[in-house]
C-alpha cells in the first residue's frame, strides 16, 4: 500500500487485514486523490438497456455493466401503485466519476425519474477494484 493511502487509512479508522478494522480495498491514490470505487444500481426497460450502456462505456464513466434482466418493479407512480418489467444494471465505477456518470443515465434515460442509486465497495478482490480505477477516465 503506498505511503498517502496508509495515513488515510490510519486517519478513517482502517488498517491491515486482521487487526480488527475494515482493511483497504476499495480505495485508490490516483493523481493525487483518493478515489473510491462504487456499485450503481439503475433499472431501465430492457429494450432500452444495451444502448445506454453503450454510451456509459464509451464516454469511460464505468469500468463494467452487468445486466440482470426480467426485474419485476412495484412502485409508486403519480398517485397510484404501478409495475413494470425492467433490467437492472449493475454499473461498477469511481466516486470521482459518479456526478458525469449519472448526468449522463438522466439524458439518456427514457424515464422521468431513473433509479439512480449508489453504494460504497469497501472490500473485494484487489486486483478487480485496481483494474475499475484504470478503467474509468480520470475524472478530478
Amino acid at each position: 500500500m503506498n505511503a498517502p493511502v496508509a495515513q488515510l487509512d490510519r486517519a478513517f479508522g482502517y488498517g491491515p487485514e486482521g487487526c480488527g478494522f475494515k482493511s483497504y480495498r476499495a480505495r485508490f491514490f490516483k493523481g493525487g486523490v483518493v478515489v473510491m470505487a462504487i456499485v450503481v444500481f439503475v433499472t431501465i426497460p430492457t429494450k432500452d438497456s444495451e444502448k445506454l450502456i453503450e454510451k456509459l462505456l464509451n464516454e469511460r464513466v464505468c469500468a463494467c455493466v452487468n445486466i440482470i434482466n426480467n426485474v419485476k418493479s412495484y412502485f409508486w407512480w403519480q398517485g397510484k401503485i404501478d409495475q413494470a418489467q425492467e433490467s437492472l444494471l449493475m454499473i461498477k465505477t469511481t466516486d470521482k466519476a459518479f456526478s458525469s456518470l449519472k448526468k449522463l443515465i438522466k439524458s439518456n434515460h427514457p424515464y422521468q425519474v431513473p433509479e439512480i442509486i449508489a453504494f460504497n465497495i469497501d472490500q473485494g478482490n484487489k486486483d478487480y477494484l485496481d483494474w475499475i480505477s484504470q478503467e474509468v477516465k480520470p475524472i478530478l
